[in-house]
């Protein structure tokens, strides 16, 4: 009986001891809630009294090279004994250093904490910026923002802070506002409150503990605190609908700390004029009671002159804390500040239990933080930890989802088959701005000051740059007085007009009454300006909102939203689809050889995969001199990748639109060639190297006289109409001359029935296509250049760009005698005029990679159907495999066996081409991946071909395959 009333007392009291602790709950409770009072009691009893009032006390200090201020930071630790220190300016590794030996000095662990409301950058360099709150904002996306705080609370534990001063969950509903703007969320109090409560969470997730500000608002004001006092004009029941439902939301989920601003709110019962920070009816009543807040209640940092107003300085540590504070943020004088505390709660019973339980609670986020069994981080690899790959992943996509279109007229996205004029906003982003445009489609660059030369009707769109510089979030960002007179005369044209604003949207104010579509990007950085370039084409999905209203028109929550088209998009992050950064620098290694062991003077690599360029490298120059580095622009003569870059896409179409047929035979385009043995050859066998026609005919030899030198009967020096056809810039052979290539390659013998690469039937397919619908280079140009906005692309690029922009191919030591810039480097198709079916095209990486997309995506690309995807799987196909033969219907395919033409590592549904003058592009649509390589391997000799000995292109390949994760 006894072991039964026992068994249920203990029942009992076990239920009044959980009912208990439930109203005694706080959010500062650890999971192991009874050991951390433990804790807390056994340090708290062995403290003095003195000790318990130094750790109320938060100090400023910074991390800089000097051995001064660490000095009297041990003496404020060892005399005044302080609860923690406010990082500010420095570098991470001398930060940690000092945490290390200011730690070893305090009896009890001293709580780091830091204002990093934007991550370490905001205070220590190196180190890595994430967006500001008010991009983050834009983004309406909780998850990105939730990532965001995880990442800063990694990097604020990494360099041993505990406790960031963050998120700011001020409603910025006032323009003018001078100190908070791009720091808040935005000014929708259900926005903010989710994008705060992300924030935070993901902190918490790394062991940081946030303090959320500045309560009770400081978004709707015009002054700034640090300076002097702000007024906040509103009374308890728009407090109520507006500046207190993110913290009230903060509050319910649970938010450990609030920091208290300095602000007056005169209109607020019982509040009168006193800074919010040392109002009792704001600090406590207000906060704890009503808002039932029992988390550290944390001051603004007292140095501010918007608090001590009228007030001794050395008071107002003691104001705050009779007003409910638990933490004095940066007392100027710690000792006055200590010592008057002491004097006043040694006088007063209600000030000593006050003491108790705002040490308690300091030691219960202590302990809740770790500080209980305290662990230093190493120095070891700190600097890579704190800028990870996931971080440069993360901020690149913040930055994309920010992109908010203003877009009434319904203008974008932008066709990128169309031509464009960008005003250069002539700041130093300018040029990387332009290049991201100028990627997707025929984009000219001018000046404000060049337009009246130009005839704006000739462009689709008027493009306007505006890149601010936003290197900190108080920066102003507005347009120029000269900036609206310029856009009103453009604006006279009727043409559209895009402004791209990469900085506040308060800058809006002054385009009320513009017709433009506009772009906000809310900042300038590398990946805003790349992101607003792909939103404007259409590359990437746009869906962000203005966190704030501007004015009548700019209001919260504007901004259209248009999906992505099947562009080619680009990433910093090659881990965004599926590559290892770190593997890829192998792909950096072997490019080096390219050059150290003269392989080439220089060249382009792209790498894309899921439609998203995630590397790229323009490497070397164009001579060995050294002279002129190659761009991303640089043009490349792509020898034979002509063949799938121009004839194919033709043949293809043709034969979709039923103008040809694969069972062609050429006697039946040409009655010339009936009866002979290259009349009967099919266009399939001939597209697939099975036709056994010869490799190539030298047909420039038989135009050499004796000394091997260009005869006179063949050409001149000067253009003429009987010499027509320019080989080279100063060479020009007979008009006419084409019509002995086509009785050359008539009176062919075919040859081996093996497989036989050959070049002849390209010439065949280029008459019959010539001859049928016209010049064969602007056929290509209109079906898929100008469309596909392969700006870059073309046959003869001299006559399109200046030669400084094409790279050499050779110095011909053989033919014509002459540097080979801009001039085709194949002979036959110098022949014919630098136009032909097996070679001739020029181009650079990015718009073969898009051409190369195209063909991965069943021939659509950006919204538009170039080929049906039957069509290329049809050409994709091995059709004489059983033969011995690898090759599709114009594209080339991975070898049987062997060594060939790719890693052997590439799928069999994979296909491409190479070129000649040391050129490669290849698509595999089971790994979504596309590999551009180009160079001039050829320069200054053609027979210096280390590359291809090497095998470096394809070694380049195994090295792209062997990265992906």
């Amino acid at each position: 009986m006894i072991n039964k009333y026992t068994g249920m007392l203990l029942i009992i009291l076990a239920s009044i001891q959980s009912y208990a602790q439930s109203i005694n709950s706080s959010v500062l409770d650890a999971d192991d809630r009874y050991r951390q009072n433990i804790w807390v009691d056994s340090v708290y009893n062995q403290m003095t009294f003195e000790e318990k009032v130094g750790q109320l006390i938060i100090v400023f200090t910074d991390s800089k090279p000097s051995e001064d201020e660490p000095e009297r930071i041990e003496a404020l630790i060892n005399d005044q004994h302080i609860g923690g220190l406010l990082f500010s300016v420095g570098s991470p590794e001398r930060q940690l250093e000092l945490t290390r030996r200011y730690q070893e000095s305090s009896k009890i662990p001293l709580l780091m904490t830091m204002d990093a409301e934007w991550g370490l950058s905001m205070r220590l360099k190196p180190s890595f910026a994430f967006p500001w709150n008010m991009t983050l904002g834009a983004t309406r996306d909780a998850e990105l923002i939730r990532r965001v705080g995880e990442r800063i609370g990694a990097h604020n534990r990494r360099v041993g802070i505990h406790m960031n001063y963050a998120p700011a969950v001020d409603l910025n509903t006032n323009p003018l506002n001078p100190i908070i703007g791009n720091r808040s969320f935005g000014e929708d109090p259900k926005a903010v409150s989710e994008a705060a409560e992300a924030f935070y969470s993901g902190m918490w997730s790394e062991g940081v503990m946030g303090s959320i500000k500045h309560f009770p608002g400081h978004g709707d004001t015009s002054a700034d605190s640090h300076h002097a006092l702000p007024v906040v004009l509103a009374d308890r029941k728009q407090l109520d609908t507006l500046e207190l439902i993110p913290f009230k939301r903060m509050i319910d989920a649970g938010v450990h700390s609030v920091m208290v601003a300095h602000l007056a709110l005169p209109k607020l019962k019982g509040a009168k004029n006193d800074p919010a920070s040392i109002s009792y009816h704001i600090s406590t009543e207000l906060l704890q009671d009503q808002l039932g807040f029992n988390g550290l209640v944390i001051t603004d940092a007292l140095n501010m002159k918007g608090v001590s107003e009228g007030i001794s300085q050395n008071e107002v540590g003691l104001k705050a804390f009779e007003a409910g504070a638990d933490i004095l943020l940066y007392p100027l004088d710690v000792k006055a500040t200590t010592d008057i505390l002491i004097d006043k709660i040694k006088g007063s019973s209600y000030l000593q239990k006050r003491l108790e339980q705002s040490v308690r609670k300091i030691l219960k986020s202590k302990y809740l933080l770790g500080l209980n069994n305290l662990k230093i981080p190493s120095l070891e690899r700190l600097s890579k930890e704190i800028e990870t790959v996931e971080d440069q992943l993360l901020r690149e996509q913040v930055f994309e989802s920010a992109i908010t279109m203003i877009d009434d007229n319904k203008n974008l996205p932008l066709s990128i088959s169309n031509r464009y004029l960008y005003v250069s906003s002539e700041s130093e982003d300018d040029h990387s701005f332009y290049e991201s445009l100028v990627r997707y489609a025929a984009v000219e660059k001018v000046s404000f000051s060049d337009l009246n030369t130009l005839e704006l009707q000739d462009y689709a769109a008027v493009i306007i740059g505006h890149l601010p510089d936003t290197s900190t979030p108080w920066k102003k960002t507005g347009f120029s007085e000269e900036f609206i007179s310029d856009l009103g005369q453009i604006e006279l044209s009727t043409i559209p007009v895009i402004i791209a604003h990469l900085g506040s949207p308060y800058a809006l104010n002054v385009l009320s009454e513009t017709n433009a579509s506009i772009l906000v990007g809310y900042q300038n950085t590398s990946e805003s300006r790349s992101a607003a370039a792909q939103a404007i084409f259409g590359a990437i999905a746009v869906k962000g909102k203005l966190p704030v209203t501007v004015n009548h028109r700019f209001k919260v929550g504007m901004g259209v939203s248009y999906p992505a088209k099947n562009l080619i998009s680009y990433s910093k992050v090659p881990e965004r689809v599926g590559f290892s950064s770190n593997q890829l620098k192998e792909v950096d290694r072997l490019i080096d050889r390219v050059v150290d062991e003269e392989m080439a003077p220089g060249g382009q690599v792209i790498i894309a995969r899921k439609g998203k360029v995630v590397y790229e490298r323009n490497f070397g120059y164009q001579t060995y001199k050294k002279k002129v580095p190659i761009e991303w622009d640089t043009r490349y003569d792509i020898a034979s990748v002509t063949k799938i870059a121009a004839t194919l896409p033709l043949v293809m179409r043709a034969q979709e639109r039923g103008e040809i047929s694969l069972g062609d035979r050429f006697s039946n385009w040409f009655k010339e060639l009936e009866g002979t043995e290259v009349g009967q050859t099919p266009l399939i066998a001939a597209l697939s190297h099975h036709g056994r026609l010869p490799a190539w005919i030298p047909f420039y030899k038989e135009t050499l006289d004796k000394n091997q030198r260009p005869s006179s009967r063949f050409y001149n020096f000067d253009e003429t109409n009987e010499f027509g056809i320019a080989v080279s810039e100063s060479l020009f052979l007979k008009s006419d001359y084409s019509k002995q290539m086509f009785q050359r390659i008539k009176e062919s013998s075919l040859e081996s029935r093996k497989y036989r690469y050959s070049d002849l039937p390209y010439y065949l397919i280029f008459w019959h296509f010539t001859n049928r619908y016209g010049a064969f280079d602007k056929q290509i140009e209109s079906f898929l250049y100008q469309p596909m906005g392969l700006s870059f692309t073309s046959y003869n690029p001299i006559q399109v760009t200046d030669k400084e922009n094409i790279a050499p191919s050779e110095i011909d030591s053989y033919f014509r005698y002459d540097l080979l810039q801009g001039y085709v480097h194949d002979m036959g198709a110098a022949m014919m005029g630098g136009v032909a079916g097996h070679a001739g095209v020029f181009s650079n990486a990015n718009d073969l990679a898009k051409l190369m997309q195209m063909y991965l995506q069943g021939g659509s690309y950006g919204g538009e159907q170039f080929l049906q995807p039957s069509t290329i799987r049809r050409f994709n196909t091995c059709y004489y495999c059983h033969q011995g033969n690898r090759r599709g219907i114009g594209f080339d395919k991975p070898q049987l066996e062997g060594e060939g033409s790719t890693c052997g590592c590439v799928s069999p549904k994979s296909f491409g081409h190479l070129g000649f003058t040391g050129t490669y592009v290849w698509a595999d649509p089971e790994k979504e991946l596309v590999y551009v390589f180009l160079s001039n391997r050829t320069y200054p000799s053609m027979d210096r071909n280390l590359l291809g000995k090497t095998n470096m292109r394809t070694e380049i390949q195994r090295m792209i395959y062997a990265s992906l994760l």
